[in-house]
């Protein structure tokens, strides 16, 4: 489906960058974005961040943005790993900007923290 961003959106320090996260259904998805002075528009950069929350309970997904845009956290208030009733902890995604081949990607800096 199509992805409903805004649900959060992160500058950094220089506000040539900026990220935007949306919700799908049991994946959560964010993009990261840089002016082109240049050509006065809004470029991908990367691909789109792609990440499971093994079955959200409640909330919708945050980001936050690095000062450089290198770096990109994403997180939900809460989200159903625990099988215990009432317990749902946050769980936070880090991802790093990096080159892979030829490919500029969003590769996940550790396992998320939960």
């Amino acid at each position: 489906g199509v992805p409903a961003y805004g649900t959060d959106v992160s500058l950094s320090r220089d506000g040539n960058v900026v990220a935007v996260t949306g919700d799908r259904t049991s994946t959560r998805i964010a993009a990261v974005y840089h002016y082109d002075d240049a050509q006065d528009d809004w470029f991908l950069r990367g691909s789109e961040i792609s990440f499971d929350y093994h079955g959200i309970t409640g909330g919708r997904s945050r980001l936050g943005l690095s000062d450089d845009g290198c770096r990109v956290a994403v997180g939900a208030p809460r989200n159903s790993i625990s099988a215990a009733i009432n317990v749902a902890p946050a769980l936070v995604n880090l991802f790093e900007l990096g080159i892979v081949g030829d490919d500029t990607v969003w590769q996940q800096m550790t396992p998320a923290i939960v």
